[in-house]
């Protein structure tokens, strides 16, 4: 069975590929203009294909992440897990480089509670269990929650 924390992040993940998916045909309709520009057309035209490409390979990744989430395959939890640790890292990163404002601070703190939920929920003993990888402890129950 899986977890109700796993269903969320799976719908997360799958949201965020029809995000990217939408924002590359933004992309795609913005290049397509610029490229009917007679002035600097072949450098945004170079420089949108590159994002159209990087965009759609996010979109991929994240329907893969998403998919394999909601089918409890134990390497997207640990992809998963590797891109929140890097999101931690670099979103402490960006807080130490940007300076104290007010409004970059508040959305720095909520990305890396956000990551840092993501990071313990996945840890979990009963979501490892879900997952298949981890074994129940003697005084862990046997079903996952």
């Amino acid at each position: 069975m899986r977890p109700v924390g796993v269903t969320v992040l799976a719908v997360l993940h799958f949201v965020g590929a029809i995000v990217m998916a939408f924002v590359a045909i933004l992309l795609f309709l913005g290049t397509s203009m610029a490229a009917s520009s007679p002035s600097g057309a072949t450098i945004l035209l170079g420089l949108g294909v590159f994002g159209i490409v990087l965009v759609l390979l996010f979109a991929v990744l994240g329907a893969l992440l998403g998919w394999g989430l909601w089918n409890l395959k134990n390497w997207a939890r640990l992809v998963v897990l590797i891109i929140s640790a890097l999101g931690v890292v670099a979103t402490l990163m960006n807080l130490v480089f940007t300076g104290i404002e007010l409004a970059f601070v508040a959305g720095y703190l909520i990305r890396l509670a956000y990551y840092a939920l993501v990071i313990w929920y996945l840890l979990r003993p009963h979501v490892k269990l879900a997952f298949g990888a981890a074994r129940p402890g003697p005084h862990e129950p046997q079903t996952a929650v």
